[in-house]
């Protein structure tokens, strides 16, 4: 394998990576959102 093919390997799984890792954290932060707007929710429906 020439120095240009392991580059573009090495490319390619660094991409590969940070595109799980931002999937990733996106997915906490959406989860996040709606469990704090599921507890708020039923919080509000205790206090009534």
């Amino acid at each position: 394998m020439s120095i240009f093919e392991s580059f573009i390997t090495g490319l390619f799984c660094m991409v590969v990576v940070f595109t799980v890792l931002a999937s990733l954290y996106f997915l906490i932060l959406i989860f996040s959102f709606g469990i704090r707007n599921f507890e708020s929710a039923g919080r509000r429906k205790t206090t009534q």
